[in-house]
């Protein structure tokens, strides 16, 4: 019966070096690696899905109520599922100023539902910023959010500039959160009949800012008077119906 040497087994079974195997750039939730259990100090298997677990539950990184997308800048008929996107596809490079409209997947970038997350936001502010740049970001009111007919799956988002920096950018995954906080107390006036006054009683105790948009959601300059730290007034030269964001 042949034998093996126990130089020739020590060869066999030999593993590469780590340098020689291929770099994977494309992490999936049961992708492995090797590491210690800190508990025993056994030699385990550990994959992507256990780690980010860890991080979700722990909060070491996660931050309540975000919502994780990736942008898409291409043909609109080929838009995918997890993204965030314009209405007309493309857009690349688009300063964040100039947008008043987005289309989002009903899923995250994770897969994840969020709809009903996305129907509570409306009618609120929101924050759209990199993920991996803070930096670049934006502050909108999201105004609207109707289910996209031609597209089952998204939905179509208007929104309303408020103040950021930076621009939408292809490839990015972006995070998308309310703004709201006790710290930046903020209302939203429905005026359901045509006028061209609307005295708006807000009690955020404070002389806020203020946009406003009609029916359409195209927004609209009128002359504001502060009443008090509760109450304004806003004129206009027409009247008209529509919403006051109060922030």
């Amino acid at each position: 019966m042949d034998t093996i040497s126990d130089q020739q087994l020590k060869k066999t079974i030999r593993m590469a070096r780590i340098n020689t195997y291929k770099t994977d750039l494309d992490v999936q939730d049961k992708d492995k690696w090797i590491g210690t259990d800190s508990a025993s100090g056994k030699t385990r298997n550990f994959t992507a899905q256990g780690l980010a677990n860890n991080f979700n539950q722990t909060g070491k990184i996660g931050i309540g109520g975000q919502i994780p997308f990736k942008s898409y800048t291409a043909a609109p008929n080929a838009r995918l599922a997890g993204t965030i996107s314009f209405p007309g596809g493309f857009g690349d490079q688009t300063d964040f100023s100039t947008i008043t409209d987005f289309v989002f997947s009903e899923e995250s970038s994770g897969g994840i539902y969020v709809v009903d997350y996305l129907n509570y936001l409306e009618d609120n502010a929101i924050f759209i910023y990199d993920l991996s740049d803070v930096n670049n970001f934006a502050k909108y009111n999201l105004t609207s959010l109707t289910p996209r007919v031609s597209q089952p799956g998204f939905y179509d988002a208007t929104v309303v500039f408020v103040e950021g920096n930076g621009l939408f950018s292809y490839n990015t995954y972006y995070g998308i959160i309310e703004a709201q906080s006790a710290a930046d107390k903020n209302y939203v006036y429905t005026q359901g009949s045509a006028s061209n006054t609307w005295v708006i009683n807000h009690n955020l105790e404070k002389y806020p800012s203020v946009t406003i948009v009609d029916s359409g959601n195209n927004v609209v300059i009128g002359d504001i008077l502060y009443n008090t730290e509760n109450q304004l007034t806003v004129t206009f030269n027409a009247a008209f119906s529509g919403k006051a964001y109060i922030n």
